[in-house]
């Protein structure tokens, strides 16, 4: 059976998403002008350049195209930047680093390259590996040799927050603690002891980080982090569509049930097959904006069917229901969600019954809160999934990386890793990155490595209904039939 699942994963849902790229004709350029300037008169006092707005550098894998907004600063500075964007493998001939500037709007790749290189010489080829390496270069492709290096590790934070659990037999109330420091509690996770501090400025925080590292009463601390989610890039429309394409029925239930709890962001209405499965859905941040366009967490509910379908078979019945919790402010980022929210928002659905998490949010670095939580809920039946990231990096990501986690990466469909996925070793499972969702009157293909982690989610819970297993006890199944590639 396993064979088979992945089989029919791979053809029905796994879609390529690498950038096939060709090289590009080289395009001329002429030498900078030098000056030479020379004179008597003492020279005025330096003023101080500002500091350039950093590139803002978008890649949709979908279409191929590019979007920038870069204002004037030197090449090695952009860089960088859309190593990062692409995942690509970019690479300079030593000394080419002149000033660039460029601002366009969804470009096919040979065009924006052009325009943001300033007609600088590249090529676009594709490796051995499948992934996508750009040249730049002054006379030959072959003089490109030194690596950019992307600037992928950002530590992101709520300013003047710090999360804090407190021991069961701490001697102090968390009012007492904050008192001490001068921060302010607003927030708190009801039965876990975990809370939310404000502080009145960034050096307050610093002071309390050191002073609560050390506090007896203290279980564990860390920053309100800031996890990055969705990408715009993952929902891309196709045009007109029809149809949801599930067949997949609601089982009649009885007494209790198997619960995903969807920790995303607000869902919409999908049609009948697909809400006959959803529960009333939850928010732990206020009422989302109203719309009507396709959102990550609605993308990510049919991918959870999706998956369920191709596990159990085309008009099967599913046992199982999926709880939306919505963790994503309106106020907050886009695109981000605190750590505070998500972990509030995963206890509201456990304790609503949900004993399969599915995560799809990520920071590089890790929270002892999370470890603190996944360890408190995993005693009780609570399986966490967790996207692993759409970076090409092999850096760990969390919550994916935590040891309380199950780690999911996307792969395509030749079965090697998509091309934005990461490939780090701390991954455990490999699943299609790719799913074709209708939504009113378009279809969008959806790409990345939560789609992955929601077929995981789907397939775990059609997997329980099968063998009447519980879900933890099936992660060893999920792990040998889902291996990364390179991982048996």
């Amino acid at each position: 059976m396993t064979s088979v699942v992945r089989w029919i994963l791979l053809c029905l849902l796994g879609l390529t998403t690498r950038y096939a790229g060709a090289q590009s004709p080289p395009a001329t350029s002429s030498a900078l002008p030098v000056e030479d300037v020379a004179s008597s008169i003492p020279a005025p006092a330096p003023v101080p350049t500002p500091t350039p707005a950093p590139a803002e550098i978008t890649w949709e894998p979908t279409t191929e195209r590019l979007a920038a907004q870069v204002p004037k600063q030197r090449l090695s500075q952009v860089l960088p930047r859309l190593a990062r964007a692409t995942g690509w493998q970019v690479f300079i001939e030593p000394g080419n680093d002149p000033l660039v500037s460029s601002t366009f709007r969804a470009l096919p790749a040979a065009e924006a390259l052009e325009r943001l290189l300033n007609g600088r010489s590249f090529a676009l080829r594709t490796g051995k590996d499948g992934r996508s390496r750009l040249l730049i270069y002054h006379s030959s492709a072959s003089g490109a040799t030194e690596e950019v290096a992307p600037d992928y590790v950002v530590v992101e934070r709520v300013a003047n927050e710090l999360l804090v659990k407190l021991k069961p037999d701490a001697k102090h109330s968390i009012e007492e603690i904050a008192a001490q420091l001068g921060a302010k509690v607003v927030g708190k996770i009801d039965g876990l002891d975990i809370y939310r501090l404000r502080f009145p400025d960034e050096e307050a925080t610093n002071k309390a980080r050191a002073s609560l590292a050390n506090n007896p009463d203290i279980a564990a601390s860390g920053d309100n982090l800031l996890l990055h989610g969705p990408n715009p890039g993952e929902l891309k429309s196709l045009g007109a569509g029809g149809g949801g394409g599930l067949t997949l029925k609601p089982a009649r239930i009885d007494g209790s049930k198997l619960i995903i709890g969807l920790i995303d962001t607000a869902i919409r209405p999908l049609g009948p097959e697909f809400d006959a499965f959803v529960l009333t859905p939850q928010s732990v941040v206020g009422a989302a904006p109203e719309g009507n366009d396709l959102t990550h967490g609605t993308a990510m509910l049919a991918n959870i069917l999706h998956g369920a379908q191709v596990t159990l078979g085309p008009g099967q019945e599913a046992a199982f229901r999926v709880l939306p919790v919505n963790v994503y402010s309106a106020s907050e980022d886009k695109g981000r969600a605190n750590l505070f929210d998500v972990l509030n928002g995963t206890q509201l659905a456990i304790q609503q019954g949900a004993s399969i998490i599915n995560w799809s949010l990520s920071s590089p670095d890790q929270s002892p809160l999370v470890t603190q939580f996944t360890r408190y809920y995993q005693p009780q039946g609570v399986t966490f999934l967790a996207a692993a990231g759409n970076q090409p990096i092999t850096d760990n990501m969390y919550p994916a990386a935590d040891p309380g986690v199950i780690a999911i990466t996307a792969i395509g469909r030749d079965g090697n890793y998509a091309s934005y996925a990461n490939r780090g070793a701390f991954i455990d499972v490999g699943l299609p990155g790719s799913d074709l969702v209708n939504f009113g009157d378009t279809r969008y293909l959806i790409n990345g490595t939560s789609t992955a982690t929601a077929f995981g989610s789907g397939i775990l819970a059609a997997r329980s209904q099968l063998t009447g297993a519980k879900p933890p006890t099936l992660l060893p199944w999920l792990i040998n039939a889902f291996p990364p590639p390179g991982k048996k």
